[in-house]
């Protein structure tokens, strides 16, 4: 422990301690009879004997918060309160431990959705849509042209709409003559003929 923090508990000030609050905090999200811990009971989370009724037991496994923004956290969500599966975590550290990350195995790596989205170069909230709203598969989601929606043109990829912006066509022609059997290439590049204008008398 750091010298301030032996400083404080010695003092008599263990009740206001963030240590002592983490610590019955824990007890209350696993024995309180309250709603709003109903996951824990649910879940058969509770604490180990060591550190039920024994808030320096606790104290000396765990030692003082690192910081004011580290929290007691369980490193597995499913086990109990324990030394082996508790750390004082950071915000970030807490956030990737929710009950909520869905985690994805990849090539023999297994990360949760948001490092996937890092580590692979792709937009988080667009992925996510993919497999939740779309429900494809994550290695379908990860692909640049999931939907099949780019058409390749002399080995360049694009949207039709954006093959229309460059050719000055319109989607719905486009469609209609692939739909007709049209080359991609040739139903994009061939110009639309306009109608002739009456003749004046």
């Amino acid at each position: 422990m750091k010298n301030k923090s032996k400083q404080r508990i010695v003092r008599g000030t263990i009740r206001k301690s963030p240590e002592f609050k983490a610590f019955g905090a824990m007890i209350r999200r696993c024995y309180a009879p309250s709603n709003n811990v109903g996951c824990y009971k649910d879940n058969n989370v509770g604490v180990c004997q060591e550190w039920r009724y024994d808030f320096y037991k606790f104290l000396f496994d765990m030692g003082c918060k690192p910081t004011p923004k580290n929290t007691l956290d369980r490193i597995d969500s499913t086990k109990d309160y324990s030394k082996d599966n508790c750390r004082w975590a950071t915000t970030k550290q807490q956030s990737r431990n929710l009950r909520t990350n869905r985690w994805f195995t990849y090539k023999g790596k297994t990360k949760i959705l948001t490092d996937w989205a890092k580590e692979l170069g792709l937009d988080y909230k667009l992925l996510h849509l993919r497999i939740t709203r779309s429900h494809l598969s994550f290695e379908k989601a990860i692909q640049d042209d999931p939907f099949n929606r780019l058409i390749e043109i002399d080995g360049d990829k694009k949207t039709i709409s954006e093959w229309c912006q460059i050719y000055g066509t319109n989607p719905g022609t486009i469609r209609a003559r692939i739909y007709a059997g049209w080359d991609n290439k040739k139903a994009i590049t061939t110009p639309i003929h306009k109608k002739k204008e009456d003749k004046e008398e």
